[in-house]
């Protein structure tokens, strides 16, 4: 968990990770050009609550588009939102077929 502090004497609220890091995304999505920011494979990671290392595999592996500077992998965040979208798209689907799968069990 993580704390905001503001000003002299202002309260402490304490965040899970997660909140912290979809607030980070939405004050980037307020402005249109930060959207198109680059990031590396660790910002990415960070934005999608992956292993930098998963971030590489999808990058060689065509399922985020990316651009190299010299060695390094850059990676729009406009593409990783949309990425992130699609995995909680997928997550969402997933729970769906498990719950009905569970459901379709318990009446036999």
């Amino acid at each position: 968990l993580r704390q905001l502090e503001q000003g002299e004497g202002a309260s402490v609220a304490t965040l899970p990770p997660e909140l912290l890091r979809q607030m980070v995304v939405l004050a980037l999505q307020s402005t249109g050009e930060a959207t198109e920011k680059e990031l590396t494979t660790t910002e990415a990671a960070k934005v999608l609550g992956v292993s930098r290392p998963f971030v590489v595999k999808l990058l060689e592996g065509g399922e985020l588009p990316f651009r190299r500077v010299g060695k390094h992998r850059r990676v729009r965040l406009s593409d990783v939102l949309r990425y992130k979208d699609q995995m909680e798209v997928r997550r969402r689907a997933l729970d769906e077929l498990a719950k009905e799968a569970q459901q379709m069990n318990m009446g036999y």
